[in-house]
């Protein structure tokens, strides 16, 4: 019964972040590349008056990239289309854009992802990504990912300054690792974590595919 409840859960929130990415993507994004052609538009002003409006319409682009960044990170069109290893390509490629670490994404897979377990694989390495960049020092991430008949297999590998996984835990930390840890549990699979301080910090995750989730 918890299981089945977390599972529901875990549903009610894709699903709320799907509205919430349609939402700003569909009805923000529009209202504010509109506002920005009214103001371009508008003619006959002195230097200044056109010196502010430059400076709007900056603050403008600046609010739609970053509305972008949200409504992806949030649920990327693709993974909505059932595309799940373009999601992930997708999401990895507009993080490299950032610059804040390299990451490396090898796929090796003959089928594409189911999207029950796809965005559970999706939000997976969405975490590890964050987590990597946020605590690891680290200037690159190798993700692979292997898919057959009857599994998905994600490895990863940073070259970060490691952590203590007990000690975290310990410390009532690591949520962003407990919701990896408890994604792979709730698809019957296993996550093993091997960090080594200033070593780097490998996962590797097999979920079986023939299963109802």
């Amino acid at each position: 019964m918890q299981e089945a409840n977390m599972q529901n859960l875990l549903k009610s929130i894709e699903e709320e972040r799907s509205r919430i990415s349609n939402d700003l993507h569909d009805e923000i994004n529009p209202m504010l590349s509109a506002i920005k052609f009214n103001i371009t538009s508008l003619k006959q002003l002195n230097q200044e008056e056109n010196s502010i409006i430059e400076t709007t319409n900056h603050v403008i682009d600046d609010v739609i990239s970053s509305l972008k960044t949200v409504s992806l990170d949030l649920m990327p069109v693709m993974l909505i289309r059932n595309k799940v290893i373009k999601a992930i390509e997708q999401y990895i490629e507009e993080v490299n854009g950032r610059k804040q670490m390299k990451i490396v994404f090898a796929n090796i897979s003959n089928i594409e992802i189911d999207q029950v377990i796809g965005v559970h694989i999706f939000r997976i390495i969405q975490e590890i990504i964050q987590n990597t960049i946020k605590h690891s020092q680290s200037n690159s991430l190798f993700i692979q990912l292997k898919t057959d008949n009857s599994s998905v297999e994600l490895e990863t590998k940073d070259n970060g300054v490691g952590f203590d996984q007990e000690l975290i835990f310990k410390e009532g930390k690591g949520k962003g690792l407990q919701s990896i840890m408890l994604r792979a549990e709730l698809l019957k699979g296993k996550c093993i974590i091997n960090s080594i301080l200033n070593q780097g910090t490998k996962f590797n995750i097999k979920i079986p595919i023939l299963q109802n989730v």
